[in-house]
């Protein structure tokens, strides 16, 4: 797997670009994460940075100002999430439709179904 493990770094609580780099050297980071690279991303309105631990290679970031979970992805890390099998899948499910659901009941029984189709029963029984 390309990306197996994301540390994120919230740049505001850094100071200097030395403070930031005793925090990556004491991590085992310092081959891979260039400090001072990463704190001059301040300047460009970046608060919080996410990066693979194993390359140093910038996963996503948060612009300053936006709402916390407005991460930004960058292109090859959403390329690597939408390769994967599970995520691949969920994208490109076909939808529910509710008399297949219903003669899969009336075929397999209630157990028979997914959680996923469980919760789409419930929504049509509110809607």
């Amino acid at each position: 797997m390309k990306y197996s493990s994301i540390i994120a770094f919230n740049l505001i609580n850094f100071k200097t670009p030395a403070e930031l780099e005793e925090v990556i050297n004491a991590a085992g980071l310092g081959d891979h994460i260039d400090a001072a690279q990463l704190f001059s991303c301040r300047r460009d309105g970046i608060d919080k940075v996410y990066l693979d631990v194993n390359t140093g290679n910038a996963v996503a970031y948060h612009m300053t100002g936006t709402p916390p979970m407005q991460i930004v992805p960058m292109q090859d890390f959403i390329k690597h999430i939408v390769d994967q099998p599970c995520v691949s899948e969920i994208i490109t499910r076909p939808p529910l439709d509710l008399d297949e659901i219903l003669d899969k009941i009336y075929k397999k029984g209630m157990d028979s179904l997914t959680d996923r189709e469980r919760g789409f029963l419930n929504q049509q029984s509110e809607d």
